[in-house]
């Protein structure tokens, strides 16, 4: 789960049965750290790219666990917590949809 991949009816699905969702690849193996979209936000708040898309992650209630071998990015990823995207930022986050997958696909398993 990240901006390029929301599966919006998925999710739905999941919160109206009060199903908890866990998001793989919360940045997309790092592309969207480029995206112009998601710099653009990040400037706005003063944070890193990767803070921004975390953090559009937890306001949509998906449980997010960046991995990091790195200290101060584990800190910085933790930091996430000090700061709001407006609803904006999350609609400009939210319109970077493409249905985009970075790992394996579950609709084709057997």
């Amino acid at each position: 789960f990240h901006p390029y991949q929301q599966d919006s009816d998925l999710n739905n699905f999941c919160k109206e049965r009060n199903i908890c969702v866990g998001g793989y690849s919360p940045l997309a193996k790092g592309r969207l750290l480029d995206d112009p979209m998601v710099k653009q936000v990040a400037k706005e708040k003063g944070v890193t790219a990767a803070q921004v898309v975390i953090r559009w992650s937890l306001q949509k209630d998906i449980i997010t666990i960046p991995k990091s071998t790195k200290v101060d990015r584990v800190t910085e990823n933790f930091n996430v917590l000090e700061f709001d995207l407006n609803l904006e930022q999350m609609s400009k986050l939210d319109s970077l949809e493409r249905g985009m997958r970075v790992t394996w696909d579950p609709s084709t398993v057997p």
